[in-house]
């Protein structure tokens, strides 16, 4: 029998140890990578972290066409396809590194000829207008991403690009196919500050979830507490969407029944085309490509103001809460995100993924970090707006060292992977996030290790689990700042009480015995019944207990500095089995801590790993307490 060719590397998504992790040609891969977005002639951060050691580059591409790099437009009109800007673009990076693989973060969005075809395609505002302002894309108009024609013909233009991928040799480079939409290519619906969808598209896609719902309509009419029918229920209008309830503010059951079943359809809708377009990658490639995207920030996705309809997953209005759903489908096997934005600072804040990281592991998918913390050789100039995002900064040379310590040690022992992301150019004036000689050291010392700590143990060990609904959120209020101070603002609680802790979705914890958890959080979790089927469910364990996440018991733990840093540069993390710390004075560091603590044993037996990859002989006793400290 005829062999098919293997067209694209062997890089899969295994279990190791119990964690999804990369492998490639059949060894676990850690695939530290660099990526920036596409800039002229400026490759140096690819020249440069080629040096270290990388084998691994995100570039910029496109199926169709890419709002912020509209140089790159592989589909420019009605059956023809150009992918002469992205060969050059691809052979320019390829030239650095022969033997690197390729992700491509590859945007799927409308070419301007497409939506002047197809106005009644596109996506409408609840003012009636067809126009949004996008963070450095304009003002543009978009397609709804309810339209049956622009699902058949996006899908059909990715097709397209993967046929040239493979006839023309390029797929034999590409290590993950990055499925790409929305605000700063984070699969988000665009214009979410202007309260999508009201097109005739979105109408349908909304009847057709209440069908799937509620199968009746008597049911329906019953839930919403007045006589409708699946033919002419309408969207809610603005007043009632964006009626203020204030700092806990909850939708009225039955009277905005409708308003929570729209809410959560705009998930739906969303995640629609995410999975439509990674079913075609799927089958185009036979299943041989990896393919992922930017999706899920179930943690970040909070209340809805000006600022997060324009930035990152654009508040509840983005679409970003049909995260169980995407982690369920067969044709995803990783997402990413940048680390929170929250509150990067050395010492206070933290270095944490947009979503439940215990869900996605759950259903065997792998995650990766995009480092996009600032250097100290590139001092951002921020403009009003994006000085509200914590973004790493840091001001000397000490200091970026031990952020990129911090966040290759986090990702790493959490079971992640990571790339190295470089902005400016496209934020603010060219500066080479990584020029400094003593950084590139740092980096190629640190790449070196990766191959003897992938291997490892890195199961996560928590003991308090943080549960996140995201059915809840459609209840809320857009206005809701509950879930903005018990979610998105808490990460700085639970970080730093010690304990270790991860987060979950509502319905991963509900499908398995608590287990190891201790003491179980529900964060805004908030819809009808639910909260009483957690407690239920923990009941029944017998293992567990539950407190509110707005307990004085929280706060009193973090007031009372019950779990101490070693000291105040220190980085807090618990949830993973594999420890970082330095050999030089580690010993004497953790008696410090041990003796801080009264004398009490808080640290769990761990594989305690130093910088020369070693472990250190130091056996405690396990009491059910543990501690993640990396000595910066």
């Amino acid at each position: 029998m005829r062999k098919i060719p293997i067209l694209w590397p062997d890089v899969e998504v295994r279990s190791l140890h119990g964690i999804p992790a990369l492998h490639r040609d059949g060894k676990p891969w850690f695939g530290w990578g660099a990526c920036r977005p596409f800039y002229g002639d400026h490759y140096e951060v690819y020249e440069r972290l080629a040096a270290c050691g990388f084998r691994q580059f995100q570039i910029d591409a496109t199926c169709s066409e890419d709002i912020y790099h509209p140089e790159l437009r592989f589909w420019p009109g009605p059956g023809e396809f150009d992918p002469s800007a992205q060969d050059r673009h691809f052979r320019r990076v390829a030239d650095i590194c022969p033997d690197a693989l390729l992700q491509l973060r590859i945007y799927a969005g409308a070419p301007p000829w497409w939506v002047e075809a197809h106005p009644e395609h596109c996506q409408v505002y609840a003012d009636g207008s067809c126009e949004r302002e996008i963070q450095r894309g304009g003002v543009r108009r978009l397609p709804s991403l309810a339209s049956p024609l622009w699902r058949t013909e996006i899908n059909e233009a990715l097709r397209h690009y993967i046929v040239w991928l493979e006839e023309s040799g390029w797929s034999k480079r590409v290590s993950a196919l990055f499925i790409s939409y929305g605000i700063t290519w984070e699969w988000a619906i665009l214009g979410s500050d202007g309260l999508p969808d009201y097109s005739i598209h979105a109408r349908e896609y909304f009847r057709q979830c209440l069908r799937a719902k509620y199968g009746d309509e008597a049911l329906l009419a019953a839930a919403w507490g007045r006589h409708v029918d699946f033919e002419t229920a309408e969207i809610p209008d603005a007043c009632r969407r964006s009626r203020a309830g204030g700092a806990n503010g909850m939708r009225q059951v039955p009277s905005e029944q409708d308003v929570i079943d729209h809410q959560q359809s705009l998930s739906e809708m969303n995640a629609d085309l995410l999975l439509s377009l990674a079913s075609t990658a799927r089958q185009a490639t036979r299943g041989e490509a990896l393919i992922g995207s930017f999706y899920g920030y179930t943690l970040t996705a909070r209340e809805q103001t000006p600022f997060t309809g324009l930035y990152g997953a654009g508040g509840f209005v983005g679409g970003h809460h049909a995260l169980g759903r995407v982690l369920r489908s067969p044709d995803i096997d990783f997402l990413s995100s940048p680390f929170n934005y929250l509150n990067r600072n050395l010492g206070t804040g933290l270095l944490y993924e947009h979503l439940p990281l215990a869900s996605l592991h759950a259903h065997g998918k792998t995650f990766f970090d995009e480092n996009d913390n600032y250097t100290f050789t590139n001092q951002p100039n921020l403009d009003d707006r994006m000085s509200q995002l914590s973004v790493g900064i840091t001001t000397t040379r000490e200091d970026t060292l031990k952020m990129l310590q911090s966040a290759f040690a986090q990702s790493v022992v959490r079971g992640k992977h990571q790339w190295l992301m470089e902005l400016t150019g496209w934020i603010g004036d060219f500066r080479e996030n990584f020029s400094d000689t003593a950084l590139l050291a740092e980096i190629t010392r640190l790449n070196a290790m990766t191959d003897g700590l992938i291997g490892r143990e890195r199961r996560s060990v928590a003991e308090i689990a943080v549960v996140l609904d995201e059915a809840s959120v459609a209840y809320l209020t857009l206005d809701n700042k509950e879930f903005l101070h018990q979610v998105y603002k808490a990460s700085l609680w639970w970080g730093h009480c010690g304990a270790p802790f991860e987060l979950i979705l509502l319905e991963d914890l509900l499908e398995k015995s608590p287990g190891a958890y201790k003491l179980i959080i529900p964060a805004c979790v908030r819809r009808p019944g639910a909260l009483e089927q957690l407690q239920r469910h923990v009941v029944a364990s017998g293992k567990a207990i539950v407190v509110d996440s707005a307990s004085d018991l929280l706060v009193e733990m973090v007031r009372a500095d019950v779990h101490r840093y070693v000291e105040d540069s220190s980085t807090v993390w618990a949830n993973a089995s594999m420890v970082f710390v330095h050999v030089h004075g580690a010993g004497q560091r953790l008696i410090r801590f041990r003796e801080s603590c009264h004398g009490q044993e808080v640290l769990s037996r761990r594989q305690f790993v130093t910088d020369q990859i070693g472990v250190l002989p130091w056996d405690f006793e396990e009491n059910g307490s543990a501690l993640f400290v990396y000595d910066l």
